[in-house]
């Protein structure tokens, strides 16, 4: 099944978000996981950069999405040509947003991407057809208040909350009551839309209560964290066994 599929089946998928650029590196990281997003907008991840981690997840048979650096990105239409199997546009506050980046998404006459699939079309030609799915990440108090007028757009495909941005923008820690009411308000847009939704973050038991049963995507960590952790892991573990054997 496509990771559009198992969303409309009502499955929960869990994902990572990666920033180092390297097919192999890309490749390990996204086994385990449903899903992966690509970091356009934080990471240092250039054009070419994107392509070769998407080659590394289709290696390990795991979806990406590209997020880009905002909804007017010319980034959008060169990250599905590479063959990316979505966008996720960050910070959205308006439906006027919304539908800018959802016009970048849509060729002519309904949008306004150009016509260059690179990547896309090789794909296309061995029969692989991507329909791309379109997150909008809500990580603000403006982007909670819009989430109805958002989530109701056609070409919406999900709407993410970002909880450590929305947390920065409320003045609150991720696992306060007004991030939870908050996101209380953002499902249930997206349910009244018939779309799935979910949650992003660092830190997977508050995504856990924040998603509760209902939350079909749940987007944790990031690459450079896991890697950091388990190094500090297994530092920590090597120096234990010298200090017992001394």
């Amino acid at each position: 099944m496509t990771l559009r599929e198992r969303l409309s089946a009502g499955d929960r998928v869990v994902g990572t978000v990666i920033n180092i650029a390297d097919p192999a590196v890309a490749e390990l990281m996204s086994a385990e996981w449903d899903l992966v997003w690509i970091d356009r907008e934080h990471g240092a991840v250039g054009r070419k950069e994107a392509q070769d981690i998407l080659v590394g997840a289709a290696a390990a048979g795991t979806p990406a999405l590209i997020r880009v650096s905002g909804c007017d990105s010319p980034e959008i239409g060169s990250s599905l040509d590479a063959g990316a199997h979505g966008v996720v546009i960050p910070n959205v506050r308006s439906a006027d947003e919304a539908r800018r980046a959802l016009s970048r998404v849509a060729f002519p006459p309904t949008g306004s991407r150009g016509v260059g699939a690179r990547r896309l079309g090789m794909l296309r030609s061995r029969g692989v057809e991507i329909e791309p799915l379109v997150m909008m990440q809500i990580e603000t108090a403006a982007g909670v208040d819009a989430s109805g007028a958002i989530s109701s757009l056609d070409g919406v495909g999900a709407l993410v909350v970002g909880t450590s941005d929305l947390s920065a923008d409320l003045g609150v820690t991720p696992d306060a009551p007004d991030v939870a009411r908050a996101v209380g308000v953002v499902s249930a847009a997206a349910e009244r839309s018939g779309i799935p939704w979910g949650v992003a973050g660092g830190d997977a038991g508050v995504l856990a209560g924040l998603a509760g049963r209902a939350g079909q995507i749940m987007m944790v960590s990031t690459d450079l964290r896991i890697i950091a952790a388990a190094v500090a892991s297994k530092v920590g573990e090597i120096r234990s066994a010298l200090d017992a054997g001394g």
